[in-house]
């Protein structure tokens, strides 16, 4: 018969032992925990917004995505992280489409990717960078195309998609290749 306790002990060196290998890659974990500081900027700075509770769920479910993925736990990790692509900009949506997020808040309506990455009035839409960033209206359509390649990629994972399986490490262990996925989307 198995014993639980110490199959746990082992699987938990393993997760030690990835965990260890995980962190040589200091310099990409260091620039995650520069952007969760930025969040918790964000959210004392838009604190009096009634959709600010999500900037503190983008940051948790942020910390979450990087321990798994710093501990082998690859399609977690990216599921983690595409959570974070929809709560984020979801953020912004509702922060010029309040009736949205009250229905949303309410349970009345789902976060659809579709709709915040809309190309009449989603996030990177011309007339909403026109509204409220000006600036970067150059700019805004390959960030618009990154971010809606990387969503694709991550949900590819999400939804179990046959070539995932093999890009994926047998069992628990660290595999270089998908660690450095997780960084480029985030």
């Amino acid at each position: 018969m198995l014993n639980i306790t110490t199959y746990y002990e082992q699987l938990f060196e393993k997760i030690k032992d990835i965990g260890t290998e995980s962190c040589l890659n200091h310099d990409s974990i260091a620039k995650v925990h520069a952007f969760i500081e930025e969040i918790d900027k964000w959210k004392s700075i838009l604190s009096n917004l009634s959709e600010s509770d999500m900037i503190e769920n983008v940051k948790k479910e942020l910390q979450f995505s990087l321990l798994c993925n710093n501990i082998g736990l690859y399609r977690q990790s990216i599921a983690s992280l595409r959570l974070c692509y929809e709560i984020l900009f979801s953020f912004i949506y509702f922060s010029a489409n309040k009736i949205d997020f009250q229905e949303w808040k309410l349970s009345k309506s789902d976060i659809k990717w579709s709709l915040i990455m809309g190309d009449e009035n989603g996030v990177f839409s011309e007339r909403f960078i026109k509204a409220f960033f000006p600036n970067y209206t150059e700019d805004i359509s390959l960030f618009r195309e990154n971010c809606r390649n990387s969503y694709r990629k991550m949900s590819e994972f999400i939804h179990g998609n046959y070539h995932t399986w093999n890009l994926l490490p047998e069992g628990l262990n660290f595999d270089a290749e998908m660690n450095q996925k997780w960084f480029s989307h985030f």
